[in-house]
Parts: structure tokens; C-alpha cells; sequence
């Protein structure tokens, strides 16, 4: 397992000082891994689902904006950047995403900020029909 480094937490911080929630911001998820020197570090807002009602098991996604000009500055370098409008696949669990490679603190990123949460993770927050309460769950 790769310990993550300090600067790791200091850029994802960095990161998430441009992601703007349109409503009540849910938990950010993220993913971060290391192939060779190159850092992949994966945002996404949790969906809300919904429990009891007609609505029972719905995820909503959380609606929220990126200030990509100023993203672009949060990097030393940037390299590229994509947005991937639609799945490239049934395989592709990132689907709508915004990535970025650059560098950050002299070491290489390849980050990217999903649209919406993939669909093996569990959602990080539930609304209870009946009491109209959220429960966050990460």
C-alpha cells in the first residue's frame, strides 16, 4: 500500500476550494492511487438517496460548479485538459468527468473531478422521506 504524502492532502484541499455546491454540499469522495510517478486523484459529490416513498432508492446527484480558470491555477503545470462529455463505454465508470494533468508541488497529477459518483460506491448521504432529515454515512 502507498502512503499518501503530504502534499496529496494539501492539493486535494487546494482542489476542492473550486468545486462549488449548489445547494447543501454533500460529502466529497475521493481516490487517490499512484502508478510510477504520476499521482491519479479522483473527486466526486455524493449523491443523496432517498429512503421510503414513491422515491425509495433514488440517488440524486449533487448539482454543483467548477471555477475551471481558477482550477487551472491551483497546478505549477498544466499539460492537458479534457472534458469527457458522455461514457466512452458500458465499461466506463468514470463517464462525465473534467480532468487535468499537470503538476503540483513538482510531482505529476492526473486529476479529475466526476460529474457524478460512480455507481459501485455507496452513496455518502440519505434523506429520510418520512423525517425529512439527511444522514450522512461518510
Amino acid at each position: 500500500m502507498t502512503v499518501r504524502p503530504n502534499w496529496l492532502e494539501e492539493f486535494v484541499n487546494e482542489v476542492c476550494v473550486h468545486l462549488h455546491a449548489v445547494d447543501d454540499a454533500p460529502s466529497l469522495g475521493c481516490h487517490a492511487s499512484q502508478a510510477d510517478d504520476l499521482w491519479e486523484v479522483t473527486l466526486f459529490f455524493s449523491p443523496t438517496e432517498t429512503i421510503g416513498g414513491v422515491r425509495d432508492g433514488e440517488r440524486t446527484p449533487c448539482l454543483y460548479l467548477v471555477d475551471v480558470m481558477t482550477l487551472l491555477q491551483v497546478f505549477e503545470t498544466v499539460d492537458t485538459a479534457s472534458w469527457q462529455p458522455l461514457p466512452l463505454g458500458p465499461e466506463d465508470d468514470l463517464k462525465s468527468h473534467f480532468a487535468i494533468v499537470g503538476t503540483y508541488a513538482g510531482h505529476p497529477v492526473w486529476l479529475r473531478v466526476l460529474a457524478e459518483t460512480p455507481e459501485q460506491i455507496e452513496p455518502g448521504r440519505f434523506l429520510d422521506h418520512q423525517s425529512g432529515r439527511i444522514l450522512n454515512s461518510w
